[in-house]
């Protein structure tokens, strides 16, 4: 273990994701792949850590509860890839 966070209840996990990294910068750790759960991970922050830090971020990313995921029509994420 190399960072320890601790927040009030109402922050989400997510939103740590990206001091995280930077604080691990801040001290030369960070890893070449950071494994994480899918609350911490989201393609904005997988995106931010390799144009950041280039650091690959690894988790599972939550499903679209979208209206339109919900709906079948329209385009949800389902509809777009990461190059």
């Amino acid at each position: 273990m190399v960072d320890v966070a601790t927040t009030i209840s109402t922050v989400q996990d997510i939103e740590l994701t990206d001091t995280i990294h930077d604080e691990l910068a801040e001290r030369h750790l960070l890893p070449a792949e950071h494994v994480v759960d899918s609350d911490y991970v989201s393609p904005a922050r997988i995106e931010r850590a390799r144009r950041v830090h280039g650091v690959t971020l690894l988790g599972p990313v939550v499903a679209d509860h979208s209206a339109q995921a919900k709906a079948g029509s329209g385009f949800d994420k389902a509809a777009f890839t990461i190059d």
